[in-house]
């Protein structure tokens, strides 16, 4: 087999997937396996073959070509992360868990793959006691919070959980860093946003999907009030069915929470409940907005984020931008239908990535008050 001729082929799919020409690439590649059957005794071959299938969403299929190119190298790293990420997005997390180990099991210093199992860990318990992450996770559930969420949560309550949580971590895993900064709290199916992103940097319309996406925007300005809200959000019932986030807007140096509804009513309700709580928790120290859809969609499109009584009385979806979703579809999907991850829930307490994300918090006031 020609390595330069793989190499090259390589190269030209990874521009085809950043450009997300999917089904472009899957041609592409198509072709030159017919130019070139020896490249198919390859594991590169079948691992870019695999990943132009993950793009698509097509799952089980590029857990297929994944596995084929582990037949052929029982050593191939990216194959067994990528067999993670598959595993991942079908919701089948103790699979996905053991693919990732699999990889820092060949490479030690993988810190995406670590990444990823506490981003698991998030959502499941599991009996791992060879695995430093998944026994701090593991100790970390045991804390119990003890929050009355009826009245004010002190600065020294929310203390006194992290340091039970330091002690926890400096056991396990001593200066650990996590990159993430945003704590997701997913309650419902996967909202897509990646597909809609799409569709506004290609042809800046908006997908329909969009036009019923409401938030509430809490912004808080103490990052103790973060901490609190992460909680809050984690651990009241009425949220069950909302997503949820709470982030560091970095652009203004303060703090930020948002909940996802799907329409007025919804987004009513929720405001109404949620600040009674903030009332009790933040006194004056907190603002609150409800607006539909993301801020970049806004700056193209100003009156899209106006919420009226009356949704008539709303920006409305054009019907000609039917025709832009329909292309982005078929372009990245590989039977041309918007496919979603299935993804989990949270374990409700502290886990490993909420301990890091407040950590990541912490240092960022430090640093910045």
């Amino acid at each position: 087999m020609d390595d330069d001729f793989l190499k090259d082929l390589i190269n030209e799919v990874n521009i085809l997937l950043n450009k997300n020409l999917f089904k472009d690439a899957l041609q592409f590649v198509t072709l030159n396996c017919i130019k070139n059957p020896k490249i198919q005794t390859s594991p590169f071959f079948h691992n870019i073959l695999g990943l132009i299938h993950l793009n698509l969403k097509d799952w089980e299929t590029s857990i297929k070509c994944f596995e084929k190119s582990i037949e052929i190298n029982r050593k191939f790293t990216p194959a067994y992360f990528n067999l993670g990420i598959a595993k991942y997005d079908l919701g089948d997390l103790k699979n996905s868990y053991e693919h990732f180990v699999k990889v820092i099991e060949f490479d030690k210093d993988n810190k995406r793959a670590e990444e990823n199992i506490i981003k698991i860990l998030n959502c499941i318990d599991l009996d791992k006691k060879d695995n430093p992450l998944t026994n701090a996770n593991r100790e970390l559930q045991k804390i119990n919070l003890d929050i009355d969420y009826e009245k004010k949560i002190s600065n020294d309550k929310i203390i006194e959980i992290l340091n039970k949580s330091n002690s926890i971590i400096s056991k396990f895993i001593p200066k650990y860093t996590f990159r993430e900064h945003q704590l997701l709290f997913h309650n419902q199916k996967d909202l897509n946003c990646e597909r809609h992103f799409r569709i506004f940097k290609k042809f800046n319309t908006l997908s329909k999907n969009c036009f019923s996406c409401f938030k509430i925007v809490i912004f808080l300005y103490d990052v103790y009030d973060l901490i609190k809200l992460s909680f809050i959000f984690n651990n009241l019932n009425f949220l069950n069915n909302f997503e949820s986030k709470c982030r560091i807007d970095f652009n203004n140096n303060h703090y930020r929470g948002y909940i996802y509804c799907s329409s007025i009513d919804e987004i009513n309700n929720v405001t109404k409940t949620i600040k009674n709580i903030l009332e009790i928790n933040f006194d004056e120290k907190f603002s609150i907005e409800t607006r539909r859809g993301c801020s970049e969609f806004s700056v193209k499109y100003p009156n899209f984020k106006k919420i009226e009584t009356n949704i008539n009385d709303m920006f409305q979806y054009p019907k000609l931008w039917e025709e832009s979703e329909k292309l982005i579809d078929q372009q990245t999907y590989k039977d041309g239908i918007a496919k979603i991850r299935n993804i989990k829930k949270p374990l409700r307490g502290i886990t490993l990535n909420s301990y890091l994300i407040i950590n990541n918090w912490l240092n960022y006031s430090k640093k910045n008050n």
